[in-house]
């Protein structure tokens, strides 16, 4: 079982984490975090969920409730603190942007048990016929992600995650709910509220670079001098050695900004386009081929923000396929809601339903003796087909 009471250290001062029966108001009406770092403290790790819970998202773990209900209830608390984070618009981490990438991998541990037990928590409404309770816990990871994209200096990839998670959390109760309109409906409205779970990738990207170029400004003095001494020998006399040599650390700083300025302008016109998935992302690779031949000439191009540039595309696939997910389930909504209103699948997509993003057209579309298959090509059309199939409950 939980602890109703623990404590948590912040600097040198014990401090009380709130009786868990307290509202969000009660403990904090202003900052999130403070709620997900009590759910992250009294949390299991992964490694001490049972194999059963860990299987909650596998379909062959099935329907059977009874398995998770005895860990649901030791972990109740722990899925209201979540919930009250979720509501609450502001959360301010206050972590450091150059400590943001270690401290975010340590809460995406945590926050694999918190999708456990939440998962967990779905399957046994969705056995108990609340379908609507399990679509709203399903929802509340959607909320957790906007909040963890919010980590200053957290991978791209962690919020997209959970929210893939709170999908695969839907999935479970459509799968096994019989269709409803007035559900379906409220679902498709909360699919369609237009609030952002991330910001877009070329916004992401800016907004990158803007925290990278505030935190760079304190690495260590003996980083920025080895950076000296590697660009003086490049240049070919020795007045000029002697010239670079003599630069303040801020100007040995605004040329580490000012290389990477240069290639972010190009990569924000190429995502801001009006191109084609393929088209962008052939543009993206040669970009960065270019920027990595810089590299070897401009020492400058070496240093942390190289590795940036050389995640673009993948962050631009990831994005996309990421992009194409929530569409599926969004246009799986829509076809549920036509089997709910005509009492059969159609037998080809409607028009005005959600795009695949890699090229502009319908998703594939299947009908199956369980209900129905959608599908896209896989990364840059060369991997193999991505299914996701949707049952009907007759």
């Amino acid at each position: 079982m939980v602890a109703i009471l623990c404590f948590c250290t912040v600097g040198f001062v014990c401090v009380p984490v709130a009786s868990i029966n307290a509202t969000a108001e009660e403990v904090d009406p202003d900052n999130a975090a403070l709620l997900y770092y009590q759910a992250f403290l009294l949390c299991p790790k992964p490694d001490d969920i049972p194999r059963e819970v860990s299987a909650v998202f596998h379909a062959e773990s099935g329907g059977d409730a009874g398995k998770y209900r005895r860990y649901v209830k030791d972990y109740h608390y722990v899925i209201q603190l979540v919930g009250a984070a979720s509501n609450i618009r502001r959360c301010n981490w206050a972590i450091p942007y150059l400590q943001g990438g270690q401290v975010s991998s340590t809460m995406m541990r945590r926050m694999r048990s918190l999708a456990l037990i939440i998962g967990a928590k779905v399957r046994i409404l969705a056995a108990e016929g609340d379908y609507t309770g399990a679509l709203v816990h399903s929802l509340m990871l959607r909320r957790v992600a906007r909040h963890i994209a919010e980590v200053p200096g957290t991978h791209e990839a962690v919020p997209l995650t959970i929210e893939r998670t709170a999908f695969l959390c839907m999935h479970l109760v459509l799968d096994v709910m019989p269709p409803d309109e007035t559900i379906l409906t409220w679902l498709r409205e909360q699919l369609d509220t237009g609030v952002r779970t991330y910001e877009p990738l070329s916004a992401w990207i800016q907004n990158d670079f803007e925290q990278m170029s505030a935190a760079i400004k304190k690495y260590p003095r003996d980083t920025l001098s080895s950076l000296r001494q590697k660009l003086a020998e490049k240049e070919s006399n020795e007045a000029q050695k002697r010239k670079v040599m003599a630069l303040r650390d801020d100007e040995v700083l605004s040329l580490i900004q000012d290389a990477y300025a240069r290639f972010l302008d190009s990569v924000l016109d190429i995502l801001d386009s009006k191109m084609s998935y393929a088209e962008r992302h052939q543009r993206l690779e040669k970009l960065v081929e270019a920027y990595r031949d810089e590299a070897e000439r401009n020492p400058a191009c070496i240093f942390a923000v190289t590795i940036r540039a050389e995640a673009i595309p993948d962050l631009h696939y990831s994005r996309t396929a990421h992009t194409a997910s929530c569409n599926v389930y969004k246009a799986a909504v829509e076809i549920y809601l036509l089997r709910a209103t005509t009492g059969r699948l159609p037998a080809a997509l409607p028009d005005g339903l959600p795009k695949n993003p890699f090229t502009g057209k319908n998703f594939e579309y299947k009908v199956t003796e369980e209900g129905f298959v959608l599908s896209h090509l896989a990364r840059d059309f060369k991997r193999g087909v991505r299914e996701y199939k949707f049952k009907i409950r007759q």
